[in-house]
Formats: C-alpha cells, structure tokens, sequence
C-alpha cells in the first residue's frame, strides 16, 4: 500500500508538472465519457430499471389485433372485453382506462384543460398507486357493483399544487369537470400516471361511472386493458388462454370476428417507440468514446516514448518489471478518473440537451438523471481505461536498458512502437467514418422527409383543440351553433383569410377508424374487412388547408342534419375500392360509432392527405360534414395572412365571446405539428451529427499529432534526404501523402462497417438506402480532406529543416 501511495504522489507531480498535456488527455476522456454518461443515464432509466409500479414485471397490456391485415399493429378493446378477460384464470387483478382530456372549471379560476383519463377502482391498487391524502375510487363509485355512483374525482398531485396551492383541506371540495359537478376525494402522490401515458400532464382521474349497457358494448373498441399474471401463470400461459378465448368469441360473436389478441408487457409497451433511437445513440457514443480513448491513447503512448530514458534508469537502478507496471497503472487511472469526473459534469449538460430531442418517444413514468448509477458507470469505465492504459504502455516493446541510456530523443521511437500509433489513427478514422456515416444517412433521410408533400399547405395555419362537453352541450344543435358561432367570431378577426374546424387535424396524432360497407360491392370469403378512418369537418375545411377538389363538390352549409348524409372519400380510397369507376353517387355505410348502419352518399373526391406521418402513405379516409354529425372534440385549422401565432390573441377573444367557460389548448403552428411527427429521427440524427463531428475532429487531431510525432522523429533522416538533393516539394508531398494514406486505410474500413451495421438505422431511414454511394462518397472525401488539413502544419516544418543541423544532431 505504501508503494501505490508512493506511485500516486508521483503521479500527482508528474500531472501537474505538465498542465498543458494534462488538460488535453483530460479534456479528450472528458468529452467521451460524458457523453457516454448522458446516454447511459437515458438507457438505465427507460430500458434498465424496473417501471414504478407495484411488481412491474407481472403487469401487461392486452390488446386487440387484426391478424389478417398487420402482423404487428394493435388497437384498443371494448367494455364487453373487460368482463370477459378479467374473469380468466390467468389475470388476478385486472383494470380498464380511458385516455382523455377535460374541461376543468370551478372556484372562479379560468378554465382549463386537463388531461387525464376515467378509470375502473381496481386500476390503482393493481398498479400500486396510493394517494397522499385522501382515497382511491371504490367499486361502486365508477359502476362496476352498481349504477348511478355519485361523481367524484382525484388530482394529481402537479394539478394540485399548481390550481389549488397544495391546499392540505381539498378533500371533500367540488370542481366542475366538464359541466359536472364533481367531489375531491383523494390526491394522488408526485408523478403517479397509468403506463402508457403519453404526456408529462397526467392530471386527472376520474372512475369509469359505467351503465350495464355502457358495459355490454362490443364496438367500442376505445379503452386500454391491463392486467396483473396470477402467481405461478407465464406470459406465453396468459396468451395461449386469452388466444382461446378470442377464438371462441370470434365463431359466437360477428362483432369480435376476425379479430385477434397480444399480451405485451408494460416495458415493451413503454420503450416500443424510443427502443430503436436509443439503441443508435449508445452505439454511437460506444464509439465515440473508443475514438476519444484512442486519441488518448496516442497521447500518453507518445509522452510514454518520451520518458523512455527515464525508466531506463529506474531499471538501471533496480526497478523491477512490476513496480513500472504499478507505477504506469496508478498514472493512467488518475488521468482517467480526473477525465471520469470531468465527463460527469459534462454528462449532466449533455443529458438536458438530449431529454427534449426525444421528449416526444420518452416514457411519463420514469425519472431521468445522472445519478448514483451512471456515476459508478463512469468510474467504472474509467478505472478500466486506466488500467488498460497503464498495462499497453508498461508492456510496449521497445530497446534495452542499455540503448535507451545511451540514446537520445531522436532514436529512442522503435518500429513497433511507430505501427501501434499507425493502428490507433487507423482506427480512429474508421470510427469516425461510421459515425459519419450514420449521420449522413439520416440527414439524407431527414432532408427527403421535410421535402414530402403532405397533400395540403402547412404554411400560415395556426391549430387548436377545443372541447364541447358537458350538459351545456349535449344535443348536437348546440355543438353545431357553437362551431358556427366560433368560426363566424375567427373568420371576422383581422389577420385571418379562413378557419375552419376537424375531428382530427393532420399530424395530430388522433385516428378514428370504422369498419365500412360499400353498397354494391359484395365481400369475398376470407377478404379483410374494410376500415377507413373518419374525419368530421366544416364545410370550409378543403379550401383552408388548400386541399385540392379531384371529382363531385365539397360540403356546403346545406349538408345539415335535414339533409341527406353525405360523405367525400380520398384518392387512395377511390382508386383502392372503385378502381377506374366514379365513385361519385355511390353509397357507403360505417359498422360501429355513432354513425353505425347510416348510408352515406359519395358528392366529392380528394386528393390525399398524409395525416400520421410523412413517411407512411396515405390511407383511404372519408369526410364527413360537422353539421350532420357534431363531434365534441375539435381542431380550429385558422389560415392567416402573416405569422399564425400572431392571431393567438384573438381566437382566445373569440373563444370567450363564445364561451367563457370552454379553454383553448394545444395551440400549434402547422409546421411545428409536422415538425414533431419525426422530432425523434431529427434527434437521433442530431446526436449522430454532434458524435461524428466530435469523432472526425478528434481524428484529425490524432492524424496531426501523428504526423508531427513522425516529423520530429524523423528530423534526422528528413535532414539526410534534403542533403542528398530532396527538393522542399517532394518531402511536402511524401509527409501529405502518408497523411493520405492514413486516412484512406482507416475510410475504407469505416465505410464496410458502417454498411455492416446498417440495419441499426434502417428503420429510421426513408428513401433512403443503408448503402447511399453518395452519403459514403461524401464521408470519405469530407475525411481526406480533414487528414489533408491536419497535415498541413507538420508538412511545412518538414520542409524547414535545416539538412546541417539535422546532421549535426546525435
């Protein structure tokens, strides 16, 4: 122990002996294991730890499926599929939800809304979420012993400390939740939300409140299931009871025909969607950090070369084998461990800039944070570079005793010594390359994606939500007059050319789809069945978006509730299902919701839209007039004559001159929800970008010392060649050359593996290939043209030789 403190104090010295140097080795670990950290600090919170609720890993999502059109797709099930499901031998707790948002008014605050979701009393206890102050639901309080349960309602506890001041006396006081009156009960504890949240304002809970009717419904297929595996019972048990289950439904019941089950766990729901961008971010800060370990590498096996005559004494004067090995290992570590602590802080900065570039795909019930965890990571990793450093330069070959003693600076470098600085520059490149490479890929792909059209004019549109509930709002005519009232109010207020309403907005993130019949056509055995997704919308929908009119007529203020039900279908509908016929005139009708078994009559064709996302194509859709079917839930699309946001104002005036009571939310710019709709590739590849930026300059800087350390070595000969009649030009040429051809070995290597691994990143990419020549062309010239640049300076020191000072040297 007294050796190693010995060791450590020298060290100590040695390090502060040469601050310079120890700054660069510092900073160049720094830079990749903090990173490193910010990554893994991301990874253990969403894919390593265990989810926060009451034994994690016996809870599981079940969903329904449709296996003859998607192998992999699912959707939501129905009331009547959480009686039958729950009463399985293979669940022993079992809850049913509904995601939502509500109008929340009350206590002469202004109004606002809430997102939350109407749940069954067994949820909670199953998911282990316990109320700070207060209760949960009981049984008969959202109807599942009972009807006609008095309403009641639970905060969250952001909610309650933001609208009521964490006022300790809330249990027992009345809010008004879209229109009804509703009792506190309980406050549930900080950051308590179901799995599967999608949004970080989880605020509200409210119990299901079903009739026996309401429970029955087969068609609804608009609630999520989760349940707890009964002890003893596995995943593939579950899935095999509940596979029996459906099939037997599906030969007694039409409405669960051709309809299928998927037992997911809550952590592979959870992670499904960031899983793949966070794979790519650790593996390319994984190779980062081996390029900033190389570089460092390079570094301390040059300074290492430098004190060759020093350890030579020690040997000399009875040093053993062993005592340079601790001696090299305890320097390596400090240097490490100080490059560790730097990285954590740096780990820390990064880490908030990385949370919003995947802030869309992020699980709602984690907590994320360089803590304790990536803390011992980091040292970890640290203490294993040390060491590893310290055991390659302690055992680097190199001369005996004997001629490092008798030598000085310009022949103690050997051959071998010269190969392994040759390797790790070689390798660094490569890295680099992949790195990239990858980010070549994604910026090409991102680049096509924001060059897509999406079938409407995203620019000038300003966007947001608005909810007609309660009782003020119950018949349909109200919801009407209401729309038209608000439009009437946006179209009047300057700035605005047109505004109009929709169930569900492009890139808005809501579908609704139903089953449809198209009169006429008859259903061939084992053909899937027909689903198309449902949009409600005002009669100025088309021109406010710039929708273009293919065949028939857009809606009119005529298509009301006294007229014919009418309907316009997309391009992709009429080409998939009427071919080279006009589907104008023709008549279809929806199987479930609100407009089941109504026939609606073709007047128009559109073009299509791409409402999920620009990579995926459109899907067949059918229009329907607002007027002849009020939806509560809205999207106001205002075009404007300048900037959309400036208009924020007056469509919050011309919601208070409707409603006072109504809140408007969800305010976005057009282009900031297509925007979102691929914010995680755009972050993914940012990530890539500022990795491979740092990789490649990390490179050049090896590439530069290299060839310095080469030059300075190599005074002497340089000197002889210039003397034997070497012109400026030639030695230039030769020191650019071997610069190049660095860099070329080391691009050639990187370009196969960055192809090898290209399936990592090719379900990111759109029209875009893995193996884009161009992308790699690119990334192979931007690399010599850095190892070009990188050369330059020692090139020209070369050249300023002096060839009788060179021969005058020992």
């Amino acid at each position: 122990m007294d050796l190693i403190w010995a060791d450590f104090k020298y060290a100590c010295r040695n390090i502060a002996a040469r601050p310079a140097f120890t700054a660069i080795v510092i900073a160049t670990l720094a830079l990749g294991l903090g990173v490193n950290a910010a990554v893994f600090a991301l990874v253990d919170a969403v894919l390593l730890r265990p989810l926060a609720f009451r034994d994690p890993s016996r809870l599981a999502f079940v969903w329904h499926t449709l296996p003859r059109l998607s192998s992999t797709g699912t959707f939501e099930a129905t009331p009547f599929d959480y009686d039958a499901w729950r009463a399985l031998r293979s669940f022993s707790e079992f809850g049913m939800l509904q995601y939502g948002s509500f109008n929340l008014t009350g206590n002469g605050d202004d109004p606002e809304r809430v997102r939350g979701s109407r749940s069954t009393a067994s949820l909670m206890p199953m998911l282990g979420l316990q109320p700070v102050i207060g209760r949960g639901f009981t049984p008969g309080e959202d109807g599942e012993d009972g009807d006609g349960a008095a309403p009641v309602a639970i905060l969250a506890d952001s909610l309650w400390r933001r609208r009521y001041g964490a006022d300790p006396s809330i249990i027992g006081r009345t809010i008004e939740v879209d229109g009804l009156p509703r009792t506190i009960v309980g406050v549930l504890t900080r950051g308590a939300r179901p799995p599967g949240s999608s949004t970080d304002d989880f605020e509200l809970w409210l119990p299901m409140r079903m009739t026996a009717a309401e429970r029955a419904n087969e068609t609804s297929h608009n609630y999520t299931m989760i349940g707890r595996l009964a002890d003893g019972v596995t995943s593939a048990q579950a899935s095999a009871e509940l596979e029996t289950l459906t099939a037997r439904l599906a030969a007694e019941r039409p409405s669960h025909a051709n309809i299928g089950v998927r037992l997911v766990s809550i952590h592979e729901q959870t992670v499904r969607f960031i899983r793949p961008a966070l794979t790519v971010a650790g593996v390319s800060v994984a190779l980062l950090l081996l390029v900033a370990t190389a570089n460092a590498s390079t570094l301390l096996l040059a300074r290492a070369s430098n004190r060759r005559r020093e350890l030579a004494v020690r040997v000399a004067l009875g040093a053993t084998r062993r005592r340079l090995l601790s001696l090299s290992i305890v320097e390596s570590v400090l240097f490490s461990c100080l490059g560790g602590l730097a990285g954590l802080v740096l780990g820390s900065w990064t880490l908030r800039a990385l949370i919003p570039l995947f802030a869309a795909s992020l699980p709602r019930v984690i907590t994320i944070g360089v803590d304790a965890r990536a803390a011992v990571f980091i040292l970890a990793l640290s203490l294993l570079i040390g060491v590893v450093f310290g055991i390659v330069a302690a055992y680097r070959p190199g001369p005996h005793v004997a001629d490092s003693l008798a030598g000085s600076t310009r022949t103690i470098g050997t051959a071998a010594a010269a190969r392994g600085r040759t390797v790790l520059v070689v390798a660094q490149v490569a890295l680099a390359v992949v790195l990239l490479s990858g980010a070549g890929l994604l910026l090409n792909s991102v680049g096509r994606l924001a060059r897509v059209n999406p079938g409407f004019d995203p620019r000038g549109l300003l966007t947001f939500r608005i909810s007609l509930g309660g009782q003020r709002y119950q018949a349909s005519a109200s919801r009407v007059n209401a729309v038209t009232d608000l439009l009437t109010r946006l179209s009047e207020s300057p700035g605005v050319q047109m505004a109009s309403v929709t169930s569900a907005v492009p890139f808005g993130g809501l579908r609704n789809a139903n089953g449809v019949e198209i009169e006429g056509r008859t259903r061939v055995a084992g053909e899937p069945p027909i689903i198309i997704d449902q949009r409600y919308i005002s009669p100025t929908y088309f021109q406010t978006l710039r929708i273009p009119l293919l065949q028939g007529r857009v809606f009119t203020a005529a298509d009301d509730s006294r007229a014919e039900r009418v309907t316009i279908i997309n391009r992709t509908m009429a080409r998939r299902y009427f071919g080279d016929a006009s589907p104008i005139d023709r008549r279809v009708k929806t199987s479930a919701g609100a407009d089941s078994d109504i026939w609606f009559r073709i007047v128009g064709v559109v073009d299509d839209v791409r409402h999920l996302s620009l990579d995926r194509d459109p899907v067949p859709e059918m229009y329907h007039p607002v007027a002849q079917t009020a939806f509560p839930t809205l999207t106001a699309v205002v075009r404007t004559t300048g900037d959309p946001e400036s208009i924020v104002p007056a469509a919050r005036a011309a919601m208070r001159a409707m409603d006072p009571d109504l809140p408007l939310y969800e305010v976005l710019t057009m282009e900031q929800l297509i925007a979102s709709s691929f914010a995680q590739t755009r972050g993914t590849m940012l990530v890539l970008l500022v990795t491979a930026a740092l990789a490649a300059t990390l490179a050049g800087v090896a590439i530069y010392g290299s060839i310095w350390y080469a030059v300075v070595q190599r005074t002497r000969e340089i000197g002889i060649r210039m003397a034997l009649g070497a012109s400026r030009i030639t030695v230039f040429r030769g020191i650019v050359g071997g610069a190049i051809g660095l860099a070329a070995a080391g691009a050639a290597i990187g370009v196969v593996l960055a192809m090898a691994g290209g399936s990592l990143l090719r379900a990111m990419l759109f029209d875009t290939q893995t193996t884009d020549p161009a992308t790699y062309a690119v990334v192979a010239a931007a690399v010599l043209t850095v190892s070009v640049a990188a050369s330059v300076v020692p090139a020209r020191r070369a050249t300023r030789v002096d060839p009788i000072a060179a021969l005058r040297q020992e």
